[in-house]
């Protein structure tokens, strides 16, 4: 997905400091908002085109994200792009 929102939590200055070990390399960033741009193989329920939100994906802090399809919440028609990722809120 393209990501055009991240959220920036106190827990990514943990995983760069290194109090919280993360495999390296490693990209900061554990949710964001975007559109998706393509799918996988027998990936359902998500299309290029779609306004998803995510979060508890590392890997955030970038222009691209390449996340599981069952993290992604679709954005409702209606809501305008966020300007912060918001994917708490979304959850059902």
């Amino acid at each position: 997905m393209r990501l055009q929102a991240i959220g920036v939590n106190f827990i990514d200055t943990y995983k760069r400091s290194g109090l919280y070990s993360v495999p390296t390399p490693f990209t900061v960033g554990e949710e964001g908002a975007g559109v998706v741009e393509a799918v996988g193989p027998g990936v359902a329920g998500v299309k290029p085109g779609d306004r998803v939100v995510y979060s508890n994906v590392q890997g955030s802090y970038a222009e691209y994200a390449v996340v599981p399809a069952d993290k992604l919440v679709q954005i409702p028609d209606g809501l305008e792009d966020p300007k912060l990722p918001w994917p708490a809120c979304c959850r059902a």
